[in-house]
């Protein structure tokens, strides 16, 4: 969720004429800054992208009543300075190439205790984004230790119908991996995927109006997977893990697509994905936004998939958060994203994030990521209270109307959280340990 072009919640899908929002963003020329929105935002925008995703109507048939007791009771929340430097967590040794900052941890403790973050490495022309690998003894001082992907370049992308495509053909193209997923799968008989990186890949294209601005098609893409017997690598090429339909047949390679999953007919993309292994059962778990259309406007909710042959097939578990549980959580837009599942303390919960309104570095306003909240997990979903809110055990926010959403885990106590700062040039950090206080 790290940069985001014309696709911040609320703006209008440019060239599609699909509105994705309330926000009074409207369409005004977007700083890199601005630019900077998240993955629920281009998700929207993907969803727009995609055409006719149909109607959520299946919207509460994954066996949780959803958001009808709202508003939730939320505690007190903890906050964080999004401008300092006394929380921000730098990767030591990240190489060149996170010209404006890093974004979207994912932090697993792996067997023989060391504490291991996969992280997006943000470009200053916001088109080479890839994931990295880096390695704590602590949790608290990180090391670079490997890159898991990197942006392919210059790709010819088939799409039908699509004005930025002549000729059916996106020339040019590059094809980036961001929001990653982090798991160590010690029961893979495959020794060289022991350790696997999930992340939304997806289509950049080259706008030649505005070279500073890149052009996103998240919705040509997919779930893709790479592995490694190390974080160290050496890391295998992504692969398709889950796809779905749409303009583009790049999308649709994997083996396992969302239309094939019962209940998810309506999703036209998936999204910020976290893996995780069910401890009674031994089967991968992996969460992930599904983007569909509700009356014409762009809505996120959380489904949990499971593989029980180490991520080659997936099939629906159940669903974790409704769109409308965004709005429950006192935010403006039905939305809820980047999941991050983990286990502490005997109990098993999930991080997620709503979209409200935010102030961008220069004064823009628009809508985006609104903190992280943390539930805990049942059998077939979340915790709620008996009138359907969501059972709320922490949140963290540095402020009202900052951009701040997508945090993990760090293992041996505390979060990591990915904010937007003020401060040039690294606009896109990282923060943490912080709320040790939290589950």
């Amino acid at each position: 969720m790290t940069h985001r072009s014309l696709t911040i919640i609320g703006l209008l899908v440019v060239g599609l004429g699909v509105s994705c929002g309330s926000s009074d963003a409207g369409e005004a020329p977007l700083t890199p800054a601005q630019d900077a929105s998240t993955e629920a935002g281009g998700a929207a925008g993907a969803a727009g992208a995609a055409g006719n995703a149909g109607v959520a109507g299946a919207a509460a048939s994954a066996g949780q009543a959803g958001a009808t007791g709202c508003p939730a009771s939320l505690p007190a929340a903890v906050a964080f300075d999004n401008n300092g430097s006394q929380s921000w967590l730098q990767i030591q040794g990240d190489p060149p190439g996170s010209d404006i900052g890093t974004f979207d941890p994912s932090v697993r403790k792996a067997i023989d205790g060391t504490i291991v973050m996969s992280y997006s490495s943000v470009n200053l022309a916001r088109n080479k984004i890839h994931t990295r690998i880096a390695v704590s003894t602590d949790g608290v001082t990180f090391t670079y230790a490997a890159s898991a992907n990197s942006a392919q370049e210059n790709v010819d992308v088939p799409a039908d119908n699509d004005p930025d495509c002549p000729a059916g053909t996106c020339k040019g193209a590059n094809i980036d991996h961001e929001t990653s997923a982090l798991l160590e799968d010690p029961g893979d008989p495959d020794t060289s995927a022991r350790w696997k990186v999930f992340t939304h890949s997806y289509v950049i294209l080259k706008n030649p109006q505005d070279p500073n601005t890149p052009v996103l098609r998240y919705a040509y893409g997919d779930i893709s997977v790479a592995t490694a017997p190390a974080p160290s690598g050496p890391w295998s090429a992504p692969s398709p893990a889950i796809g779905w339909k749409s303009a583009s047949p790049i999308s649709s390679k994997a083996q396992t697509l969302l239309s094939d999953l019962d209940g998810m007919q309506d999703c036209v993309a998936g999204s910020e994905p976290s893996a995780a292994i069910d401890p009674a059962t031994g089967a991968l778990e992996l969460a992930f936004g599904c983007v569909f259309m509700d009356k014409g406007v762009a809505s996120i909710r959380v489904e949990l998939v499971r593989s029980t042959d180490h991520g080659k097939t997936w099939a629906l578990a159940h669903r974790l958060l409704e769109a409308s549980d965004s709005v429950c959580l006192g935010e403006t837009e039905p939305q809820m994203n980047a999941a991050h599942l983990f286990d502490r303390g005997g109990s098993r919960y999930l991080i997620a994030t709503p979209a409200g309104p935010v102030t961008f570095p220069g004064g823009g306003k628009g809508a985006a990521y609104r903190g992280c909240f943390v539930f805990r997990r049942t059998d077939n979903g979340i915790e709620r209270d008996g009138a359907g809110a969501p059972i709320v055990y922490g949140r963290i926010d540095p402020g009202a109307g900052v951009f701040s959403g997508a945090c993990s885990d760090i293992p041996n106590g505390g979060y990591v959280v990915s904010a937007l700062s003020d401060t040039a040039p690294s606009l896109f950090r990282m923060y943490g340990p912080v709320a040790k206080e939290l589950p």
